[in-house]
């Protein structure tokens, strides 16, 4: 494979992966308005107990690891090609939700798997409020990180050829 069609390859992989990606956490900021208001018990039931989620955890985590990875490896190759600074900010932004949902998110969760359906905890507004703005931030990282890919791979398609 030549030096070209590999960067092609792994511009389009990591694309794909950040837009799965994005997909994922832009599902959750588009829930989140009616979600703010639902009672403890349906909010709970939903998020917690019903299952909904559960491919977001085991595929998700795959999807979210494998492109920080592949947007390093894209940022590598394209380091003195241009765009390549955008392709080393959408990497570090991707790693930057990662690391979000690390920080605010997965607490959360550690502190829901606790939860039964027969009791709301006293601090369940507080723990309903880091979930749901967790993932909306990394929404926001996310878009901005997509965006930052996608121009690196745009930029090269503008520039003069030699």
């Amino acid at each position: 494979m030549t030096a070209s069609a590999r960067l092609f390859a792994v511009r389009v992989g990591t694309l794909m992966l950040a837009a799965l990606s994005l997909g994922l956490s832009f599902a959750h900021l588009m829930e989140a308005p009616p979600r703010l208001h639902w009672s403890p018990e349906l909010w709970m039931a939903a998020t917690t107990f019903g299952g909904e989620y559960f491919l977001f955890g085991n595929i998700g985590a795959v999807i979210e690891i494998g492109g920080v990875g592949a947007a390093l490896y894209l940022s590598r190759l394209s380091r003195s090609r241009p765009g390549g600074e955008l392709a080393l900010g959408g990497a570090l932004l991707l790693a930057l939700a990662l690391v979000c949902w690390l920080a605010v998110v997965f607490p959360a969760n550690q502190a829901m798997a606790g939860w039964t359906p027969a009791y709301t905890p006293p601090d369940f507004d507080q723990i309903r409020a880091r979930w749901e703005t967790g993932h909306a931030l990394m929404a926001g990282l996310k878009l901005t990180a997509f965006a930052a890919l996608l121009i690196s791979a745009l930029q090269e398609t503008r520039a003069p050829r030699t």
